[in-house]
Formats: structure tokens, sequence, C-alpha cells
């Protein structure tokens, strides 16, 4: 009798905490900075009026100003948001300036990392301009000036929609003897479909590359994740191997990314013939070697004692 038709599944309890983040405004967890300031004063026009969360389109010459500006105009010109770690972004929301010089957010380019996400196209009369469905992990958002609008950068407020992603590694403990055998990670914190990618195997005469199957997955709505396996073939299965799972952005590239190690731990079942009655059921005894967590096991085949 094979183990295979003695066990129904063979599964590590791992307990993970984690934190689901919402799609919010999380432009206040980054610090601003732009080329220069306007006038080099220390009260108004700083870079930080952009993440006060005052929306506030008129420029006031009082304590209650909320309207970065440089000096520095076109391609020059710049201001920026830095977060202390890759987040997923999913929209960016450009508050303009109203009372005056509105025209200012024209053709501004606004950047996430290297991606460029678009352009502003200035409509007389909007405040604010969108850049939705984005489903990019960046670190630094940048507002640069445009070389056709000799202009400096002016924004009344920079809304930052996304979420901090946690990757969870979905090891498994698998039987040596088994075809093939896969590893997962987790992505939470998301609200679109990203990219996964795994390393930490070598061309070989027994295994090549593209023997190891990937599944990226769809982002699930109702657990609001997306899990990526890693299809191990049989001949790459080795003994406490380590595989790293990447998440990148798929609708942006070059995107930020993030990683995290996922073992792989093979061990072994070795049965006895010993056989212990217990009521009507028939049970083959059992010892599970080489594992460093607890494990379950539920047998699929029982007999009645005749």
């Amino acid at each position: 009798m094979s183990l295979k038709n003695m066990f129904d599944s063979l599964a590590l309890l791992a307990c993970f905490n984690y934190i689901t983040q919402g799609t919010t405004n999380i432009a206040a967890k980054g610090t601003a900075a732009q080329t220069d300031t306007y006038y080099g004063t220390e009260r108004y026009g700083r870079p930080e009026k952009a993440i006060d969360g005052n929306k506030d389109g008129n420029w006031k010459y009082n304590d209650h100003n909320s309207i970065s500006l440089t000096v520095t105009m076109g391609a020059e010109s710049w201001w920026n948001l830095t977060f202390p770690k890759p987040y997923f972004i999913n929209s960016i929301v450009l508050w303009n300036r109203m009372d005056a010089a509105s025209g200012r957010i024209d053709d501004l380019a606004v950047r996430v990392g290297e991606v460029l996400v678009g352009r502003v196209v200035y409509q007389h009369g909007q405040q604010a301009y969108h850049f939705d469905e984005l489903g990019v992990l960046g670190k630094q958002i940048t507002i640069q000036g445009s070389a056709s609008r000799n202009m400096p950068v002016q924004l009344a407020e920079v809304e930052v929609f996304g979420g901090e992603v946690t990757l969870i590694p979905g090891g498994k403990e698998v039987l040596a003897e088994s075809s093939s055998e896969t590893i997962n990670c987790t992505a939470t914190g998301i609200s679109r479909t990203m990219k996964f990618s795994w390393s930490g195997w070598e061309s070989s005469d027994i295994v090549e590359n593209d023997d190891f199957g990937v599944l990226n997955g769809e982002y699930d709505e109702t657990s609001e994740e997306q899990v990526g396996k890693l299809v191990i073939p049989e001949t790459a299965i080795t003994e406490d191997n380590i595989y790293t799972c990447t998440l990148s952005s798929k609708a942006h590239q070059p995107s930020e990314t993030m990683s995290i190690e996922v073992p792989l731990l093979v061990y072994k079942v070795e049965c006895n013939d010993k056989i212990v009655y217990s009521g009507w059921n028939t049970i083959i005894s059992c010892i599970i070697s080489g594992v460093s967590q607890t494990a379950i096991v539920e047998w699929r085949l029982v007999s009645e004692v005749k």
C-alpha cells in the first residue's frame, strides 16, 4: 500500500500575523521635498504643504496657507514624495491652486519611481486631476515640471491612495517521492492583480528553469489577497531548499519590488507493520521525521476488522 493512498493531506500548522491595509490616502507616510521653495522662506510654499491634508486651492498670506511652490521653472523643477519602503499605489490625485495661476499645472509629469503614469491635461476650472487604476509598487512619487511649459511646480495637495503590502510565505513540507510539489506566497494590502516571479534554482542536466511552473493567480476581492505559486518538478525537490518569491507591478515596468524567502522542507514518513486495533478501525502506525513544526496527518484509507 503506497503512502499516497494512505494520506488525504499533509499540512503544516503555521501562524502568520499580518494586517491587511485598505486603499487609503498614504501620502502622510512619506517625506516631501522639492527643487527649491518660493522666495526661500520657511512660511510659504514649502513642499510639505502638499501633504498636510488641506485641499484649499487659495494662496493665502497667513498661517493657513497650504500650497507648495517652487522657484525653479520648466523641466528642472520637481516635487517628490519618498516613502520609507515600497507601497502599493493604486491612484494619485493632484489638487490645483484655484485663485490664480491655475494653468501652471498643465503638462506636469507624474512618475512612480521610474514609471511615467501620466501627464496633467489642464482644464479651466478643474481642481482635482486623477491618475487611477495604477497598480504599481513604489517608494517615490515625482511631479516633474514641463519643458514645454516654463512654469514652477505648484500643488495645493497630493493624495496617494494605496496600501502597505505584506508578503506571507507558504512553505510546505512534502513527501520526497512526490512527482511534483507546490509552494506559495500570499500578497495582502493590494487591490489589483500583481506579478509574481520566483528564483532559487539553477539549470542542470536534470532540471531546466522552464521545468518550474509559475502561477500568478488573480486578485481575490473577497479575501483581499493574491496567491502566487511555484510548482516544483520531482527532479528539483532537494532537502531544505529555499526559493525567493518577488512581487512587482503587472501593469507598469520597471517598478519597485518586494521579496520573501519561501522554504521547501522535505521530510520522510516511515510506517511499520504494527497494526493498532481501535473499535472497528485498523490503523497503521507511522513516524514522521525531518520536520521542524507540527504536522497534521489525516488518514484516507480505513478498513473494517472482519
